[in-house]
């Protein structure tokens, strides 16, 4: 029996019903509070998130970690400190976050607990202590929290933390509380909750209110077990929540999920065998696409620095594309540079860490993906490409460089921050003496990129700018 019931469990929770769920949650998303509190942007929380909110709809992404709202870890992450956020506040007076959550909970700790801690701490850094409580579920030191989830004693534990959170984060000069007030018009960020069975459902007048609203949505129904019988499939529950342990493939995303929503919306009728083949299919296209797409996806430029990264998304296939900069370095595994195939890598790396050549090369071209078996590597290889680009800094007056990989998210910003501690100030003006590095000047190079652009590189890739720097 035990058996039976553990095969029928994991057959509730099939690649078939997740994916209809998930299509059933965005709905709920697209249909019912987008309307309701219309003219906010939708930001799904990443990775969860993205499933239940199209590109089409999404303004931008976010990440809060759960983790730093689990009981006695609750935590204001200076890694993820969602700057980008502030100036899209202000401009549409608050925004909805999406996110899910399995059975077991109507919404998860990143948003009961990690957004009021982020709101809390950007408050406390503007207007101080607040000794104000309203009915118990309280606004002191600005932390709003949902009462029916979050106990008193949580609650109070949280709240001693907020003044000290705030501390960490003016020492790093994140932020300071003249740029807080200027960037959110002196208001105070305040968090509501919804999710399918609670909705707040009086809008928000952006003119009256003294305060940007913070929708956080849960999009997934809270049901018994964490499935629901429907008529054409079971319901999961957060069926989003860690796909890399139900999709298929690891090259299956949210981006393909989307692209091809209107197959997925007729696959009900479908077998999970017929739905996989279908999903590689739709994966091979993809790749093709990709292939004969524009060569760098959202370029950006580092000023007053001459350091320009990006996201290759297609073949190389003309060296003349690179030829602006000083130094090209390529970061993929998955896209050819043509003029470059002939070129082996481990021997260039041997020219590199000997010096064995008659000039700076222009081009490097590393075969590397973002995963831990390369970020392993990368740690080795930091210190000749850092060498290299010195070389050429110094040798080269205003000279550009180019920094390419799969996703603006590890290897380009490991290598970008072990530059930039190197060889500028906070400022981004260029030095010509070493600087003292510590732990917080990183974090302020990065929370410096952030604000550009939002990048979260994973502690493997900060471990080994660690490594070198130190």
């Amino acid at each position: 029996i035990h058996s039976i019931t553990k095969e029928l469990r994991k057959d509730s929770r099939s690649l078939r019903n997740r994916l209809q769920s998930i299509i059933f949650d965005s709905k709920f998303i697209i249909n019912t509070v987008k309307v309701l509190y219309s003219g906010r942007p939708l930001i799904p929380n990443e990775r969860c998130g993205l499933w239940y909110v199209s590109p089409e709809e999404m303004y931008d992404s976010c990440y809060f970690k759960s983790t730093d709202g689990h009981t006695g870890q609750w935590n204001f992450s200076t890694r993820r400190l969602n700057s980008h956020l502030l100036p899209i506040i202000q401009e549409n007076n608050g925004i909805i976050i999406v996110d899910s959550t399995r059975r077991g909970k109507s919404m998860p700790d990143s948003l009961s607990k990690t957004v009021p801690i982020w709101c809390a701490v950007i408050n406390y850094i503007m207007f101080g202590e607040r000794k104000t409580t309203i009915n118990n579920n309280g606004n002191e030191n600005w932390l709003y929290i949902p009462p029916e989830i979050i106990s008193k004693s949580e609650y109070s534990q949280i709240n001693i933390l907020i003044p000290k959170f705030a501390e960490k984060c003016l020492k790093l000069r994140v932020f300071t509380k003249e740029e807080l007030i200027n960037i959110l018009n002196n208001k105070p960020l305040r968090p509501f909750w919804c999710h399918p069975k609670q909705l707040p459902f009086e809008p928000f007048d952006c003119k009256i209110e003294k305060f940007h609203p913070i929708i956080c949505c849960t999009a997934s129904l809270m049901c018994q077990d964490g499935i629901k019988i429907f008529k054409d499939f079971t319901y999961v529950q957060g069926a989003a929540d860690d796909h890399e342990l139900w999709s298929p493939s690891p090259l299956f995303n949210s981006k393909i999920f989307w692209q091809n929503i209107d197959f997925f919306q007729n696959s009900s009728i479908l077998t999970n065998e017929q739905l996989i083949q279908k999903i590689e299919e739709l994966i091979k296209i993809n790749n093709s696409q990709q292939q004969n797409s524009l060569i760098i996806k959202d370029l950006i430029h580092l000023i007053p620095t001459n350091i320009y990264y990006g996201e290759i998304c297609g073949e190389i296939i003309n060296k003349k594309l690179l030829e602006n900069y000083d130094l090209s370095i390529i970061f993929t595994n998955s896209f050819k540079t043509d003029f470059l195939n002939n070129y082996q890598y481990q021997a260039m790396i041997m020219e590199l860490e000997n010096e064995n050549f008659d000039k700076l090369p222009n081009i490097i071209y590393i075969p590397f993906s973002n995963n831990k078996k390369n970020y392993k590597e990368f740690r080795n290889i930091v210190p000749i490409l850092v060498n290299i680009f010195e070389k050429k800094l110094h040798q080269i007056t205003n000279s550009k460089f180019l920094i390419l990989s799969e996703t603006t998210q590890d290897l380009s910003i490991g290598l970008i921050l072990c530059i930039l501690c190197r060889n500028y100030n906070l400022q981004w003006e260029l030095q010509n003496f070493p600087t003292t590095i510590t732990k917080d000047i990183i974090r302020q190079h990065l929370n410096s990129i952030t604000k550009i652009k939002r990048v979260n590189p994973s502690r493997a890739i900060l471990n080994s700018c660690n490594s070198f720097l130190f």
